[in-house]
């Protein structure tokens, strides 16, 4: 059928078929669950739950007794069923392996849909932070920037494992903005969903750096660049050059600059072009480029909000990182090297 009757007249059917998939699946793993804990289970509130798991009752596919509820036979049935058809709904193993070779990167996952639809900021969050617990075990040492993105990354980590001994730490000064997306409150946020520590990084990141000699003898200071210096694994979200000039508060004459030689990317201080070359290196406190290209392992995260050009820039600047973004931003990618940019 054509993209889209269906999408047209039922936006979230996707969503809908899923949510009431993945409540059947809980159920079926977890005998006698509670609403409680099946609503904890998948981030989802007990309202729902509630009419989710009636319409699954009165469809005979579950029982709901005192002691919690089970799947029946027929609810096992409908799950088998239905297996390979979520899977075919929700794979985009082939539009991945395509953007994985047309930037010639180590791999890349994508979320559903777009940012601008209902429920895609929350997806690409989910997919981000399902694969970042999938890929983080005790005694790292993992750097996060800051940025929406990353934020929401991080409110949808729900784990009951606790990672005592993983140390996360802020890798950029803070910026003018939203104060709760910067990479100090990040950090914290973070450490405080994986019972873990965490370093401080509170000098802004436009800090003078003919001052850094003085104040990198700092304790705190000297502890959280040294962290920098070992990172195991870093999250960050990847700029729109002008974008961030604006809130990094560049000069009107490095804006024109950035213009002039067609930045498309900010990372860690560095304006590139889209084929990955410096066009400006501003003063930035925090994790430089070097040590960025030496970190054992990168998570790139975007949406589609005309990131796509600084997606193609960054992945020329390091090869082998992992790109999580939307369906969309990987179709406007393939456009882009389409037209030869």
């Amino acid at each position: 059928m054509n993209k889209n009757i269906i999408d047209i007249l039922y936006p979230d059917y996707k969503e809908k078929m899923l949510q009431r998939y993945n409540i059947l699946n809980e159920i079926k793993m977890n005998n006698n669950i509670g609403r409680r804990k099946l609503s904890n289970i998948l981030n989802l509130n007990e309202r729902l739950i509630r009419n989710e798991t009636e319409k699954l009752f009165q469809m005979n596919l579950i029982i709901i007794e005192q002691v919690g509820m089970n799947i029946t036979k027929e609810g096992i049935a409908v799950l088998e069923e239905a297996n390979d058809f979520i899977k075919h709904l929700y794979s985009h193993e082939e539009l991945s392996n395509k953007i994985k070779n047309l930037l010639g990167i180590k791999k890349v996952i994508i979320s559903n849909g777009s940012i601008y639809e209902s429920n895609g900021r929350l997806e690409l969050a989910k997919v981000s932070s399902n694969y970042f617990l999938k890929n983080i075990k005790n005694n790292m040492i993992i750097g996060i920037t800051g940025g929406s993105t990353i934020g929401q990354t991080i409110e949808n980590i729900q784990t009951n494992k606790s990672f005592s001994n993983i140390v996360v730490v802020p890798v950029r000064g803070s910026l003018m903005g939203s104060v709760k997306n910067q990479a100090n409150i990040l950090a914290v946020k973070l450490a405080e969903k994986l019972n873990s520590k965490y370093a401080n990084f509170y000098l802004p990141d436009d800090f003078d750096l003919d001052n850094l000699k003085d104040i990198s003898k700092l304790p705190e200071v000297q502890k959280t660049l040294d962290l920098i210096n070992h990172l195991d694994l870093l999250v960050f979200g990847i700029g729109d050059a002008l974008k961030m000039a604006n809130r990094r508060l560049l000069s009107e004459d490095e804006k024109e600059l950035l213009i002039e030689n067609n930045a498309v990317a900010e990372a860690f201080g560095n304006y590139f072009d889209i084929n990955g070359n410096i066009v400006l290196k501003s003063k930035s406190i925090g994790i430089s480029l070097e040590q960025f290209l030496n970190v054992k392992d990168v998570i790139a995260i975007a949406g589609d909000d005309e990131k796509e050009k600084a997606i193609i820039a960054i992945s020329e600047v390091r090869k082998d990182i992992t790109l999580i973004i939307t369906e969309e931003c990987a179709k406007k990618i393939i456009e882009l090297k389409d037209s030869d940019i």
